[in-house]
């Protein structure tokens, strides 16, 4: 499914495919009401892995408490130019950005 979404979207080396995602609803719960450390990282793993083997970079929005900030790895604020910001909150950002922040090598939040 991964590869479908970058093939329709057309993406380039180099790219940045942002996703949102709420481990809720993907249980079919009310968004925000039963978030999953376990299904958000394999979400992620998926996602993660198919970008990194075809040199696309991932940024994964935050949920609204964060105004929807992006989680990116450092290289992708350096090649673009992005403004860093502070979150004090360990798993601020709900359960997929929390996951991007344990696996990225060196994750970063970024205003969107």
């Amino acid at each position: 499914m991964v590869e479908e979404l970058l093939q329709a979207a057309k993406l380039c080396c180099g790219d940045i495919l942002v996703v949102g995602c709420s481990t809720s609803e993907v249980q079919g719960q009310r968004i925000g009401s039963f978030g999953s450390s376990e299904i958000a990282e394999a979400i992620f793993d998926v996602i993660y892995a198919v970008c990194n083997s075809i040199n696309i970079n991932v940024a994964v929005q935050c949920c609204e408490h964060l105004n929807r900030a992006l989680v990116v790895e450092r290289s992708v604020k350096n090649n673009y130019r992005l403004e860093e910001v502070t979150v004090t909150m360990p798993k601020a950002g709900g359960s997929l950005a929390a996951a991007a922040m344990r696996k990225f090598r060196e994750p970063l939040w970024l205003r969107e």
